[in-house]
């Protein structure tokens, strides 16, 4: 069965290429300024025109069509990101640059199936490329796979304990998804107590608790950043959750077309954090995946 999974921010892109790829001119790099300064000032749709010209006379540098894709995602419309990164890949297709920001791209628009190819591609060029192998992992979540997601997880851990925070929490979200409670919920409670403790390792242990019938503990942990009626909303939400699960013992995760009927509720302030989140249908503000 396939998770609900909302896309909410572009992930952040790690400059790495495998091969040198051709630099703009010096004229292209003046326009590409220009362009991005145009973006910033909030006239997005003379930055676009100006970046569909060099992209499309452009024909070895992707560096126009990667400001135009970034252009696009900021602008909510991945499937024209998706579009512009899909004609780049023609020029320089072993761009690892540009590969991850396709996948990005990919799961803003909900194509998590080509967004695994995408990804596959970066790690067949970059075997040790942790953030390949935990974009991987949120693409399989989105899919409903949690077994494959977790093991994308682990291989991100293996290659760069360092970032290991952002990866467990992933791993412990997905754990959750697949009603491994009991793993995730010490996983998360230790991440919170950690220093890199934040709000969508917070919400994700309140979900825990609350999908396992921890009705307090959740409480606690949504009001450490929600306000009562939001916490309260997430807190319906759960107890609905529970019941609809107790009747659905088979399926592992909620969707649209199978989660109870919950009213939706107003509209909350987005996380500030880089994330791809998951939102099971009903929470009020909800935990998410990581992505960098």
């Amino acid at each position: 069965m396939r998770s609900l999974f909302l896309p909410i921010a572009a992930a952040t892109l790690l400059a790495a290429c495998t091969s040198q790829a051709p630099a703009p001119s010096a004229e292209e790099q003046s326009q590409l300024q220009m362009a991005q300064t145009l973006a910033k000032s909030g006239n997005a749709g003379e930055a676009v025109r100006m970046l569909s010209e060099l992209a499309a006379r452009s024909t070895h540098s992707v560096e126009p069509h990667l400001a135009l894709a970034g252009i696009f995602r900021q602008m909510q419309r991945p499937a024209d990101a998706v579009v512009v990164l899909t004609q780049a890949k023609t020029l320089q297709p072993q761009n690892a640059t540009l590969l991850k920001s396709l996948a990005a791209a990919q799961l803003d628009n909900e194509q998590a199936q080509a967004a695994i190819h995408t990804l596959d591609e970066l790690i067949a060029l970059e075997p040790q490329n942790a953030t390949g192998y935990n974009s991987r992992g949120i693409a399989f979540d989105k899919l409903g796979e949690h077994a494959s997601a977790q093991n994308s997880y682990r291989q991100a851990l293996a290659l760069n304990p360092a970032n290991a925070s952002e990866v467990q929490n992933n791993l412990a979200l997905s754990q959750v998804l697949n009603d491994q409670l009991d793993e995730a919920i010490p996983l998360l409670e230790k991440l919170v107590a950690g220093p890199d403790a934040n709000s969508t390792m917070r919400q994700n242990l309140g979900l825990a608790y609350g999908l396992k019938g921890d009705t307090k503990r959740a409480l606690a942990m949504n009001l450490k950043d929600l306000k009562p009626q939001e916490a309260k909303e997430n807190l319906r939400f759960y107890e609905q959750y529970r019941k609809w699960r107790k009747a659905n013992p088979a399926s592992t995760v909620a969707s649209p077309h199978t989660a109870p009927e919950t009213p939706a509720p107003a509209p909350t302030a987005e996380p500030k954090t880089n994330i791809l989140t998951t939102k099971p249908e009903g929470l009020s503000k909800y935990p998410g995946q990581t992505h960098r």
